[in-house]
């Protein structure tokens, strides 16, 4: 019950308006480059429903240290064990000149603690609603993520993503998102998973 009342307690302070807009990195399984705006602490939570695992619950908690450093960490609520995380921006876009990033993360959740390491790459294409993101990196294995995004509307974004270890597909990923106010954004997603059909949706907010 006491968790729960936290939750709506934050739920409320999300609708206070600021002027910037909220980013969320949910529901892809690609990182962008950019992070959270400073002093911001974000909350992504998402329910997804898998065939090999049933539905699953967790929360991505990001909050920026300064403006080109990100700390954040995952929570499932059904392990409870946290993974950890930072993102650093290596070179912001400008015009025809993409962004860069480095996140490494820590996952506490294996018998054997995995780390993440990777390098993303964002390029916004000009005078177009498209965007590409390019994340190669390494966890048991050497992997790339290539992912289209899409805006729809000023508040309505689309995006299809492949993830690849060793040229073999593995994972596949397609969705929608909305933003509801400065704050709060909502989103709807499906795919493959290692040949096995999920499909999740979630709801991020921030406050400050």
């Amino acid at each position: 019950m006491k968790k729960i009342l936290i939750f709506l307690l934050l739920l409320l302070l999300s609708t206070i308006s600021v002027f910037s807009q909220i980013d969320p990195q949910r529901p892809t399984f690609a990182e962008s480059y950019s992070i959270i705006d400073q002093n911001f602490l974000q909350f992504e939570n998402g329910l997804t429903l898998t065939e090999s695992n049933g539905v699953e619950f967790g929360t991505f908690f990001r909050y920026s240290v300064a403006k080109r450093i990100e700390l954040r960490s995952f929570t499932s609520w059904e392990s409870g064990l946290p993974n950890a995380g930072i993102k650093l921006i290596l070179l912001e876009d400008k015009e025809w000149v993409p962004g860069v990033a480095f996140v490494s993360t820590f996952d506490f959740n294996s018998e054997v603690m995995v780390s993440d390491y990777r390098i993303s790459v964002t390029q916004n294409f000009i005078n177009t609603p498209f965007s590409f993101t390019l994340n190669l990196g390494k966890d048991i294995d050497i992997y790339s993520i290539y992912i289209l995004c899409y805006s729809l509307t000023e508040k309505i974004g689309l995006f299809a993503e492949t993830q690849q270890y060793f040229g073999e597909n593995l994972n596949h990923n397609a969705g929608a998102t909305l933003r509801l106010t400065d704050n709060s954004q909502i989103d709807l997603h499906g795919g493959l998973i290692d040949d096995k059909f999920f499909i999740g949706a979630g709801y991020s907010f921030r406050i400050k």
